[in-house]
């Protein structure tokens, strides 16, 4: 009896146990009830990741989130060591230890133009060699020798060695050409032949022609025309004893690489020569210096007196390239054509 009445008791209190969870459950007193705690049917239908998230204490409340540029950063992993107590301040110039050159570090170079300088100056260089062989072959000598100058400073004397060399033969040809010219009486195309030589002026053609003009025994062709050896010499020349009317005559060309124009004399008097000239717009008598025309063929005494015209009319130039042509058709000079020489030197 008392083993039946211990077992009663025992399912009398599981049942009142069954009874209280029922009744709790339903109040919401336990988890899985309806009541809306920890335990009900909306936390059980959330997502897993949800339920798997960790609890927070309810009886805390949640921090409100950080904004950003309020955040700390993170302290650093580890600690800087510090600086050794002997080492020493880097030398100038020389990089931090452990920096590689190309780290921050500008490396030194060239500057910007100097890597095309060489370029540069080679292209010059070719430049001025082109432009005096051209100028040597159409007889600018003086263009050229201006050239090989300007070449020679940039370059040294080893650059225009060659460039020197065609010039001296450059030269020798336009002496040649300047006594053939001078034989023929051809006194304007010696005029313009000087021209090329001697301008712009360098001292190497000025001495060319020097030399030609002493080996001759020629006036100085190369001096200017304020330069003369006696200006009361010049005074005391005799007038000019010319007669050119109705003489074939060459009138130089307005352009100097043009030919002459092939006209004759019609009169002669104080003002100059006058001419007879056929051209595109009909005839015309222009009238000119006698020393601008040219006889053909000229004399040695026709020559002479055109020398004594330029002189007197100052035209010292003109006067030194007939005196040449005198004396360059040969014979035994005349006295007045001495004495145009002595005046001109």
């Amino acid at each position: 009896m008392a083993v039946r009445s211990r077992v009663r008791r025992g399912g009398g209190v599981v049942l009142l146990l069954a009874l209280l969870f029922l009744v709790g459950q339903g109040l919401g007193w336990l988890p899985g009830g309806r009541g809306g705690g920890a335990g009900s049917d909306d936390e059980a239908g959330a997502l897993p990741s949800a339920r798997a998230a960790t609890p927070q204490d309810p009886a805390t409340p949640a921090a409100p989130p950080v904004p950003p540029h309020e955040q700390q950063p993170a302290p650093p992993t580890t600690a800087a060591a510090p600086p050794r107590a002997d080492a020493s301040p880097p030398a100038e110039g020389a990089l931090p230890a452990g920096t590689a050159p190309g780290a921050g570090t500008p490396v030194p170079s060239a500057p910007a133009g100097e890597a095309n300088d060489g370029a540069a100056l080679d292209d010059r260089g070719n430049a001025r060699r082109a432009i005096a062989q051209s100028a040597l072959a159409s007889d600018r000598i003086g263009d050229a020798l201006a050239t090989i100058e300007r070449l020679a400073a940039d370059r040294g004397e080893a650059a225009v060695v060659e460039l020197r060399r065609d010039a001296a033969r450059a030269l020798a040809a336009a002496a040649a050409r300047l006594r053939d010219l001078l034989a023929a009486g051809d006194v304007a195309g010696a005029e313009v032949l000087l021209h090329k030589v001697l301008q712009p002026r360098s001292a190497a053609a000025a001495a060319a022609v020097t030399a030609v003009c002493t080996e001759r025994g020629w006036p100085p062709l190369a001096a200017t025309d304020a330069i003369t050896a006696d200006a009361a010499a010049l005074a005391a020349l005799p007038a000019a004893a010319l007669d050119l009317r109705d003489r074939a005559v060459r009138l130089p060309a307005a352009a100097g690489d043009s030919a002459p124009l092939r006209t004759r004399v019609v009169a002669q008097g104080e003002a100059g020569v006058t001419l007879r000239v056929v051209g595109k717009d009909g005839v015309t008598f222009p009238t000119v210096p006698p020393w601008r025309v040219a006889p053909e063929p000229v004399t040695a005494a026709e020559a002479t007196e055109l020398g004594l015209a330029a002189a007197a009319g100052g035209a010292i130039a003109s006067a030194r390239l007939w005196c040449a042509c005198a004396l360059t058709l040969g014979g035994e000079p005349s006295p007045r054509l001495q004495q145009l020489r002595a005046a001109l030197r």
